[in-house]
């Protein structure tokens, strides 16, 4: 497990590793917020360009942090979780399915 600071430094490092992709995509650089949540693992407010983040994620697997960074990124090419957002998902992040099922195990209201 990591500990906040280390999950929000690595979140950070993160977002702008991935962001290049998006930014040629017209999607300007969001604001991060971190908060515990008790049902999700991450939000995005494509309106306001903000992306906020589960603070639980330090008790994931580094690969279903990178999951939910690209998830939450995708929402602003598709705002929706239609066939076109995973299609657009799968092309950055592959193994989302088993990222997404990983996380499904993790119960998030156990640390809130």
């Amino acid at each position: 497990y990591y500990s906040e600071d280390e999950v929000k430094e690595f979140i950070l490092m993160l977002c702008n590793k991935v962001y290049p992709y998006y930014e040629e995509r017209g999607i300007n650089y969001p604001e991060i917020k971190f908060r515990k949540m008790v049902s999700r693992w991450g939000s995005c407010h494509s309106q306001k360009g903000i992306l906020t983040f589960n603070t639980n994620l330090m008790y994931a697997p580094i690969e279903c942090i990178e999951y939910v960074v690209y998830h939450e990124f995708s929402h602003f090419l598709q705002s929706n979780h239609s066939y076109k957002f995973y299609d657009g998902l799968a092309k950055v992040c592959p193994n989302w399915k088993e990222c997404r099922k990983k996380l499904q195990e993790i119960r998030i209201y156990k640390w809130v």
